[in-house]
Parts: structure tokens; C-alpha cells; sequence
């Protein structure tokens, strides 16, 4: 986002991150390693707000189950979208989706893809989201609050057919995966695919240490 615009807070914000993984090497447990996530994401999505245009200066921050806000509702429901993608891809590489590493063991959640999805959040949920609202390809008649509690908000029906069309769109568009090769984002030789195929390479080998998540390097403006 800074690419594109300038913000004050940026250079602060990154050295908070840096700041954090630097730290995250002291993490002795999982719970130590998602306390300094967290931190992280706070950090982050502090920001992120400041990158939408001002009718949407009411987010001020990841909020969720339910979603209080059009833009927290749009991110729940891009990240929806990935965990069933990376879910469906993991079961057709071999792999048990409820098996995980960050994300604890619940009944009918899918650890594995809620882990793998990572590293894929910034450019395929986040950045498309801001993109659908810096664009007015989302307006607030697109959103309605639902029985979700307090103030919950969701997109419409028609919203989401238009979502839905719209991210299959972004998600053609390509990137750097690790070994430097250009692929799209949809199911069938992507990167998404690709990283799963590696992550499975490296647990049947038993060196998940050696697995290496995407790197994401796309300039397209928003």
C-alpha cells in the first residue's frame, strides 16, 4: 500500500512488525508465538484503515463474529472464501485439513487451511477488499445488518455474487512464487497449489522446517 500511498504511519508501523518477528524467536509454545500474531495484527490493521477512502473511516481495526462494519464484513467473507479454497486443496493433495500447527484442533475447523491461508490474507483478501472499496465497487446499499448480534453487518446477496466474480477476476492476476516462476492464483497450477504440493513435499520428508511460504510481489495499484 505505501507503493501507492503515502502515510505518515507506515514507517512506524513497519518497524513495529520488524520489531515483533525479531521477537518471535523467543517464543518458547504455541501460545507465545500467536500472543506476538496478535500484536502484530493490531498493529497492522491500525493502519490498514487509514488506506480506505474517508466514508469508510469507521473501521479502526479487525473486528469479527460478527463483523461490525462493511469493511470487517468484506475481510470475513474474502477469508471465507480462501480457507474453502486452500480447504479443498489440501484434501485433494492428500492432506487432513484438520490437522494444524497455529490454529488449535476444534471440531469442524480446518487448522491446516486457517494455517496456510497466511501468507495468502494480504494479497488475495486484503488488498481486494481495499481495491472493491477504493473503487465503489462497494457501497454501503451493498451491506445490511443481520441477526448476528450487536450491530452485525453482511454483504448483500447481490454483493456477494458480485464479490465473488470480482475476486475470481483478482485472483487471475500473478505473482512471484518461490522458485521465481509466475502463476496465477486460481485452483489448477497456482501458486495456492503449488504451496500446498511443497508443504506436502516437505512433511513427507520430515523437514517442514524447510518449507518456504509464497512470496508475494505484485505492483498493481488499487
Amino acid at each position: 500500500f505505501q507503493k501507492n500511498h503515502t502515510n505518515d504511519r507506515a514507517g512506524d508501523i513497519i518497524l513495529t512488525l520488524s520489531s515483533i518477528l525479531k521477537s518471535l524467536e523467543s517464543a518458547t509454545d504455541i501460545d507465545g508465538v500467536m500472543g506476538y500474531e496478535g500484536a502484530a495484527a493490531r498493529a497492522y490493521f491500525s493502519l490498514l484503515g487509514s488506506y480506505l477512502l474517508p466514508k469508510w473511516t469507521a473501521f479502526t481495526g479487525r473486528n469479527r463474529r460478527p463483523p461490525l462494519d462493511p469493511p470487517n464484513a468484506a475481510l470475513s467473507y474474502a477469508y471465507a472464501i480462501l480457507t474453502n479454497r486452500v480447504h479443498a486443496l489440501c484434501e485433494s493433495a492428500g492432506l487432513d485439513p484438520y490437522i494444524s500447527f497455529l490454529h488449535g484442533a476444534e471440531p469442524r475447523r480446518p487448522g491446516l487451511a486457517l494455517d496456510l491461508i497466511e501468507p495468502f490474507r494480504p494479497m488475495l483478501a486484503d488488498r481486494f477488499v481495499w481495491r472493491q472499496f477504493n473503487l465503489k465497487r462497494l457501497n454501503a446499499d451493498n451491506f445490511y445488518s443481520a441477526d448476528l448480534g450487536v450491530n452485525g453487518i453482511r454483504l448483500t446477496r447481490d454483493a456477494r455474487a458480485i464479490f465473488v466474480k470480482e475476486l475470481v477476476e483478482w485472483s487471475n492476476t500473478t505473482a512471484s512464487d518461490p522458485d521465481g516462476e509466475h502463476a496465477g492464483y486460481r485452483p489448477g497450477g497456482s501458486i495456492l497449489l503449488k504451496s500446498i504440493e511443497r508443504f506436502r513435499a516437505c512433511a513427507a520428508k520430515g523437514c517442514l522446517e524447510d518449507y518456504t511460504p509464497p512470496c508475494m510481489d505484485d505492483a498493481t495499484t488499487f
